[in-house]
């Protein structure tokens, strides 16, 4: 019935205050799993953070098929919608 358990990822970008100006973070969980799978860092609180950590997730992975990726919906520098979102059909 379950055969691929890990098809589901999510994820969130936060910013953290350092001492040479502010630093964003965008991070992938896998929901199966429950555990951060991806990461990435930037000065910049833009696509391609989300990118870069969900790149992270697809290449440690194997490129799997039959994922999806949905990351969040929040208010980014005044412009509202989704960074990223990304959809592949299950298998």
């Amino acid at each position: 019935m379950w055969k691929n358990l890990t098809g589901v990822w999510c994820g969130d970008i936060t910013f953290i205050r350092t001492a040479k100006g502010w630093l964003y973070l965008a991070v992938v969980l896998d929901l199966y799993a429950r555990k951060v799978v991806g990461w990435a860092f930037s000065r910049m609180a833009d696509r391609q953070v989300v990118q870069d950590a969900l790149t992270m997730v697809w290449d440690s992975r194997g490129r799997p098929s039959g994922v999806q990726a949905a990351q969040g919906r929040g208010m980014q520098r005044g412009r509202p919608g989704p960074l990223c979102s990304v959809a592949a059909p299950a298998s």
